[in-house]
């Protein structure tokens, strides 16, 4: 404890880093996303709007994230960083902001479609700044980041409730647009740039990394210089020959370098025609039990069993506590035992959520336990695939193929939050769709042990 506090004593950058990334996933998620809900119920109460109509924002802002995700690490990695600050800021405030004067609708898909686009640009810029500024417990940092969402959405929704019946949702929305734009500006604020080397300061981890080249760098130039002045007539190192010296010291960094950028790319590797088929896989898979259907669901499917709404309401808050301590330890495991193994073990807590779900009955101990367990869905969204696709492509080249991957479970996820309403009503349950879910979890664990079997050999 006593090393970690005087790690962030010498190099406070990167933790300031992870405390404005951390700041912003719980603005974005915790608030904008997790609590959209409360203003959609109220403002179908207040203006009398069908639920289809409202629901459709869930719909466009996820075809939105879906399409704007493959685009979303191209921009982030070209575009000037301080005008993408700024921009990023002022769209995130608009989402609710704007609500404040819509009339039909339609208006609220606007700001699904500018929730999409910030949502997209989210999740690459927040796994980017984290990867680039963490180069050890990389994953660990990542899990304290995606936390943070848990953590603002549980204290965010009894407030925002308050808040709504006291101040109307109009006021409320406002209210929390400028709040947002307030927040997300002192979040960007702390990121002096996309890398700890575009900004002229050191990531944490990197510290011991450079005092061992360096020293290792000063020694064999001592050796060397030895070894020209022995030869040397006048007893002493001629200027000619430091100078070779530190040409041939430069040329063997260089060649350092390339070594460490070629090992990166190296088939032996990095198989990417194999490593993309399987990221498709677990993106399709990855889409059909995306904490989305569940946290949207979870409450109607508790009552629809004949429980009150107050135990739908529990069921949703234990799923919340689920998602927050799941995002934690998944980056711990991953750091101690590997992607492979941690996404497998976390496959089979997600197994036996659905089974305790399914096969509950009338014992709510059981089901409570089961929505605990389901909130573990929510890593696979968020640390998971940034873990996987850093496993598969290494640090240099994992972002565009994370946008895809984003892209092909949102796909998925946008027909099925459609579909969940047509299924419930053509067969009046919900149980199809968990059962999808779970045919898709045993799936992806035996995925998960025939990748990490083969990453071994």
């Amino acid at each position: 404890m006593n090393n970690l506090i005087e790690e962030i004593r010498q190099n406070k950058t990167p933790w300031l880093v992870l405390v404005g990334c951390t700041m912003i996933y719980g603005c974005i998620v915790g608030v904008l996303i997790n609590c959209t809900g409360l203003f959609i119920t109220a403002i179908i109460e207040d203006k009398g709007f069908s639920n289809s109509a409202m629901s459709l924002y869930y719909t466009v802002r996820t075809a939105v994230v879906a399409v704007f995700v493959s685009f979303a690490a191209h921009i982030y990695l070209k575009s000037n960083f301080k005008y993408l600050k700024v921009i990023y800021v002022m769209l995130s405030a608009l989402i609710f902001g704007l609500m404040s004067v819509y009339q039909q609708p339609w208006h609220w898909y606007l700001s699904a479609l500018i929730c999409g686009i910030v949502l997209s640009l989210t999740s690459i810029l927040v796994s980017s700044m984290i990867k680039n500024w963490f180069l050890k417990r990389t994953n660990t940092m990542l899990g304290i980041c995606f936390a943070g969402s848990g953590v603002v959405a549980a204290l965010a929704s009894p407030l925002l409730t308050r808040l709504i019946r006291f101040a109307g949702w109009r006021l409320a929305a406002l209210i929390v647009g400028v709040i947002t734009l307030v927040v997300m500006a002192i979040a960007v604020s702390l990121f002096p740039e996309r890398s700890p080397e575009k900004a002229g300061k050191i990531g944490y981890g990197a510290e011991g990394k450079e005092r061992q080249n360096g020293k290792e760098d000063r020694t064999n130039a001592e050796d060397r210089m030895c070894t020209e002045d022995r030869v040397c007539t006048e007893g002493r190192v001629c200027a000619e020959d430091q100078k070779h010296v530190r040409d041939q010291i430069s040329a063997e960094n260089q060649a350092r370098a390339e070594n460490e950028k070629f090992h990166t790319l190296s088939p032996e590797k990095i198989n990417r025609e194999d490593s993309r088929s399987v990221l498709i896989m677990f993106g399709i898979l990855g889409g059909m039990m995306t904490g989305q259907i569940f946290n949207n669901y979870m409450a109607q499917f508790t009552v629809s069993l004949g429980n009150s709404l107050e135990v739908g309401a529990s069921m949703v808050s234990l799923f919340m506590i689920g998602n927050l301590i799941s995002k934690v330890i998944y980056g711990v495991s991953t750091d101690k035992i590997g992607v492979w193994r941690t996404s497998a073990l976390f496959y089979l807590v997600l197994l036996a959520g659905y089974a305790a779900v399914l096969f509950s009955g009338s014992n709510l101990v059981t089901f409570r336990m089961g929505a605990f367990c389901l909130g573990a869905s929510c890593s696979f969204t968020t640390i998971a695939w940034t873990s996987l696709c850093l496993e598969e492509y290494g640090k240099d080249f994992y972002e565009v193929p994370y946008g895809h991957l984003n892209m092909i479970s949102n796909v998925i996820t946008g027909i099925l939050l459609f579909a969940v309403g047509a299924v419930v009503d053509m067969t009046g349950s919900y149980y199809p769709i968990f059962f999808l879910s779970a045919a898709a979890c045993i799936l992806s664990i035996v995925l998960c042990c025939v990748r990490g079997k083969k990453k071994q050999a």
